[in-house]
């Protein structure tokens, strides 16, 4: 988890008399190894982020930043170890190798190292050390694994332990509560993120909206705005929950030193705040479990065009019935209205449990279905097939939707409303 950070700006109070003369030698400064690392009881397999400050031009991209170190590049060739002190008998061995692009093959960057699957072993109440060497640096730092008990993920009707079955949410009139009973450690996080976002590697930086509170319970409340969302100046603030679309949410509990990483950042008015945690370094070594649980957010029906319909039809050759369960959300700059719906049931290339995006105006409604082929493309991503939904819905009788793909039309439903 990373998040960007803000630099002061230096004030012009120097003269033309104040420039240095070129020709004057200038020490070199010296450079710091940034750390960026959490460890998951929740997962197989570890990775760590490492980076090194850099003074001057770099050319090309930097892999990310850290707060204390405005530029910074990939760490490569560093010896990174990981110990469980906790465990001498750990059947991983007394200490375990990271290694440069060991990991998933979508997820390998520069300056990432990846433990063995199940190595380190990971248990509530372990300690921890990370050993970082490079050159003549030495960097070491330790964490206390957490633990709990149970997570619960809670609304006005039902409950559920985390991971467990899909929770629903109902935006208009829920709050969504998250508990945990925590095994040490010291903050509660929360992350609401599209489902398949969640579990589709190839989008795993798609953005999410995080909350966290010192303590073992959280709220957010179903009308909350998404302020975390990355949005030009004229565009409105968007929800959080919007009724008719499936959302992950991700239950965490971490360490102090974790905790210290959301609570400090450096800033232009207060200076350097952020909380090291790290001996030789900079940066932070956490730990943390998680687990996941899908939201089926729904919402109260006040509008004629919401509702559950049945449409059915030939697509592509292929006989199609699937239900949609649509709901209105916010308006758009045009006038138009934007509406999620749940679509379940035979689609065009097999079984179809997702949801769909489009706009309403007036009566009429544009929207895509989206399926996988079960293919990948080229460049090894999901490969996917597009079907554009249009025409008009009645709340009273039969009406007929036009679908195409690529301009021209491949079939048409017939919508009824239930």
């Amino acid at each position: 988890m990373r998040r960007p950070v803000a630099f002061a700006v230096g004030l012009g109070l120097c003269s033309v008399a104040c420039v240095r003369d070129v020709t004057e030698p200038v020490e070199p400064s010296e450079t710091i190894v940034l750390v960026q690392g959490v460890v998951r009881a929740d997962r197989q397999q570890q990775w760590i982020l490492l980076e090194r400050t850099f003074n001057g031009t770099v050319s090309g991209t930097a892999t990310g930043f850290i707060p204390g170190a405005e530029v910074a590049v990939p760490l490569e060739g560093a010896t990174v170890t990981i110990s469980n002190l906790g465990f001498p008998e750990d059947p991983c061995g007394a200490s375990v190798r990271l290694v440069e692009n060991a990991g998933p093959p979508d997820r390998l960057q520069p300056g990432v190292y990846w433990s063995p699957n199940a190595c380190p072993t990971i248990r509530p109440g372990d300690t921890l050390e990370l050993l970082v060497v490079s050159g003549d640096d030495r960097v070491t730092g330790r964490t206390v694994v957490p633990g709990t008990r149970q997570m619960v993920l809670e609304t006005a009707s039902g409950s559920v332990l985390v991971p467990g079955p899909a929770l629903e949410f109902n935006r208009d009139a829920d709050t969504l509560l998250a508990t945990v009973d925590p095994i040490g450690g010291r903050v509660l996080i929360i992350e609401i993120r599209d489902r398949i976002f969640a579990e589709t590697p190839d989008w795993i930086a798609e953005a999410s909206s995080q909350f966290w509170v010192d303590g073992t319970s959280l709220t957010v409340p179903g009308d909350f705005l998404d302020l975390f969302r990355d949005l030009d100046d004229d565009e409105p603030i968007p929800d959080l929950f919007n009724a008719g679309r499936w959302l992950a949410a991700t239950l965490a509990y971490a360490d102090q030193n974790f905790y210290d990483q959301l609570r400090s950042a450096n800033s232009p008015l207060t200076g350097r705040g952020f909380i090291n945690n790290l001996e030789g370094g900079f940066g932070y070594f956490g730990s943390m479990t998680a687990a996941r649980n899908n939201l089926r957010v729904i919402g109260n029906v006040d509008d004629p065009r919401e509702g559950l319909y049945r449409m059915t039809g030939t697509v592509d050759g292929v006989a199609v019935s699937v239900d949609w369960e649509l709901y209105l959300n916010s308006g758009t700059d045009e006038g138009e209205m934007s509406f999620s719906s749940f679509v379940e049931g035979d689609w065009v290339l097999g079984a179809y449990d997702a949801y769909v995006i489009g706009t309403f105006s007036g009566s009429s409604l544009s929207t895509w279905i989206v399926q996988p082929t079960g293919g990948t493309t080229p460049g090894g991503d999901m490969e996917l097939r597009f079907w554009e939904v249009i025409g008009a819905l009645s709340p009273t009788e039969p009406t007929t939707l036009t679908v195409r793909v690529d301009g021209a039309e491949v079939g048409t439903l017939t919508a009824t409303k239930q």
